[in-house]
């Protein structure tokens, strides 16, 4: 039986969407398997640590680095709010959710986008609940040779 607050912990066993809603909303109850539980310096360092080991597997891009960096710091001040309850520190949060929502938005329609020449290429559907971080990088990154060898095959 999986424990309430059971966490996703690594690329190896988070889903892609997850990652897409964190990096979307800055929200780390999505490391929460069931989506419940509390926001707390833990949830933030095994984000960080998460985080870290995308780094370490696969660098990162500028775009993808500035959203990171967003909700980084978004994840501290809410971490801070919690410890000193300073509502001078509601206006930056809500600043920087608005910036993280509105690329949200076009996040989410690249990671669909992503998923429908995937999908052609490969022939069938891809379930972004069951398809890890790790899964799904390497997926993308094998597009262009599939796409390649495909029309070898069919040309």
């Amino acid at each position: 039986m999986i424990s309430e607050h059971a966490l996703y912990d690594n690329i190896d066993n988070l889903p892609i969407k997850r990652w897409f809603k964190i990096l979307a909303t800055g929200d780390l109850k999505y490391l929460y398997v069931g989506q419940n539980g509390p926001v707390n310096k833990r949830l933030s360092d095994m984000w960080l640590a998460i985080e870290q080991q995308y780094y370490d597997e696969f660098g990162v891009d500028v775009e993808f680095q500035i959203r990171i960096e967003w909700t980084k710091e978004k994840i501290l001040l809410e971490c801070e709010y919690v410890i000193t309850e300073d509502r001078k520190l509601l206006s930056q949060i809500a600043i920087l959710e608005n910036e993280l929502s509105d690329q949200g938005e076009e996040f989410t329609v690249k990671m669909y986008d992503t998923k429908d020449k995937i999908e052609q290429i490969r022939g069938y559907q891809i379930d972004l609940d069951k398809t890890t971080v790790i899964e799904w990088v390497y997926m993308v990154k094998n597009v262009p040779k599939q796409t390649e060898q495909k029309g070898v095959i069919d040309g």
